[in-house]
């Protein structure tokens, strides 16, 4: 009896680690603010739809890649633009917007049931300005400026600030706070007769439901007996 009272305190004092997911499967939405010659600043509350994989298998680089469907708008009645009092470009805009992004996270701080990150990605931005009466602004040149054209796709370097926290059951919880930064002056359909420089963005808040692709294995750990 005595003899095995040693073995019995060694299990007794082990325990079972779960290990985190080496990936995930996300869905979620996001809530856009747009930001362009109509506005300024990110107001007009719009939404997107959100789905993609994360990786999660190193400490601290980890990639994504997510799709996102939703939508942008803007509306400004008084708009006017000053150097010529004879243009006549669109004073609301409502589009569509698909996106297709990878992005790499950085972890800042990754511990066993939460995860603190830096991202940054590359990707394309598809979108179709459309006016109040829902017609493409695409074609209709009387909106800008002369010979002004542009296609309804862009690059795009998402950044994003995320927290994720992990469940006990492996499923996790996801806030992210970031800018789309596309590569385009023509969101809202305004480019030479716009009354502000640089190019339109979308701020988004995103909130993201994470299932484990595969369920993590629990390892077993020897924990100090009192």
């Amino acid at each position: 009896m005595v003899s095995i009272l040693p073995l019995l305190l060694f299990i007794s004092s082990l325990a079972a680690e779960a290990q985190q997911p080496r990936s995930f499967l996300y869905g979620g939405f996001a809530m856009n603010q747009f930001s362009g010659d109509l506005q300024a600043d990110y107001n007009a509350y719009t939404g997107s739809f959100l789905v993609g994989v994360q990786l999660n298998r190193s400490k601290r680089l980890n990639g994504s890649f997510g799709i996102s469907y939703g939508k942008i708008s803007s509306e400004n009645s008084e708009y006017r633009f000053s150097p010529d009092p004879t243009a006549s470009p669109n004073r609301f805009f409502s589009s569509s917007l698909f996106t297709i992004q990878y992005e790499l996270h950085v972890n800042m701080l990754k511990k066993e049931n939460y995860i603190l990150y830096l991202s940054q990605g590359i990707g394309l931005a598809r979108y179709k300005p459309e006016d109040d009466l829902g017609n493409s602004l695409l074609n209709r040149y009387t909106t800008r400026a002369p010979n002004e054209t542009y296609g309804n796709s862009s690059i795009m370097l998402p950044s994003r600030l995320g927290f994720m926290y992990l469940l006990p059951n492996a499923w996790g919880l996801g806030l992210e706070a970031g800018y789309l930064n596309t590569l385009t002056d023509y969101l809202d359909n305004i480019g030479q007769w716009g009354n502000r420089k640089g190019n339109d963005n979308v701020l988004q808040f995103s909130f993201k439901v994470y299932a484990p692709l595969k369920r993590p294995t629990a390892t077993v750990t020897a924990k100090n007996s009192p």
